[in-house]
């Protein structure tokens, strides 16, 4: 048993994901046996994994000429926090987030519009509808009818898990690395924006938005 529960714990890391372990009633009510787990053996750093520099450039290329970048940030943006801030203000780009990437992006970052998805809120929903180009980093985000309106809006993807890419919507360009080493070879190569229209009005769609449910919230609803 201990040996199986490592080898779970290993997967779950691994693959981001959950371990399920099936033990039959008879073994279930067998003594345990008394093993310390090993830590150091269950623990690893992933290794980077590193976009060709023909997807960067073509990346390079999309985001330099696009005017309305939204981002779509997911679980796959832990430790890359730097980076997809960096990326936000580059490209003067508001930052929707998918659920999975709540907890590594939300805390001060004047570049969220909140989430989106099934329960997300207007301003990312609007993020997301009305931008030319939507970058998705490190989600898998299932749910089409939010995805940009147009369809002349381009849509890139960088994941690190290559069966990901194109599953939920026509892409543009699909690249296949982990965020952190994707925005750190892209970053130097950027063009820096200095049109923040599209920015301030996702941002000031959000603070409403906010607002907005602090007062139900608070018992105190706005009054139209």
């Amino acid at each position: 048993m201990p040996r199986v529960l490592e080898i779970a714990i290993r997967q779950a890391i691994a693959k981001r994901g959950v371990s399920v372990i099936v033990i039959p009633g008879d073994v279930a009510l067998q003594p345990a046996v008394n093993e310390n787990p090993r830590p150091a053996d269950l623990l690893f750093r992933r290794p980077a994994l590193v976009p060709s520099e023909n997807d960067i450039n073509r990346l390079v290329d999309l985001l330099n000429v696009s005017s309305r970048v939204t981002l779509l940030c997911g679980s796959g943006c832990a430790g890359a926090q730097d980076q997809v801030v960096q990326l936000a203000e580059k490209l003067k780009a508001p930052m929707v987030m998918a659920l999975k990437g709540k907890e590594y992006l939300e805390g001060n970052n004047p570049y969220q519009v909140g989430l989106t998805g099934l329960i997300g809120i207007s301003s990312g929903y609007h993020a997301m509808r009305e931008c030319d180009l939507l970058l998705m980093l490190g989600t898998d985000f299932p749910y089409q009818q939010f995805f940009p309106e147009s369809k002349d809006a381009q849509v890139v993807q960088v994941d690190i898990l290559p069966e990901n890419l194109g599953r939920r919507t026509r892409l543009s360009l699909g690249i296949v690395g982990d965020i952190a080493s994707t925005l750190t070879l892209l970053l130097p190569q950027l063009q820096s924006k200095t049109d923040d229209s599209f920015l301030r009005k996702a941002v000031a769609h959000y603070q409403k938005a906010r607002r907005e449910l602090d007062e139900l919230a608070d018992g105190t609803p706005h009054k139209h």
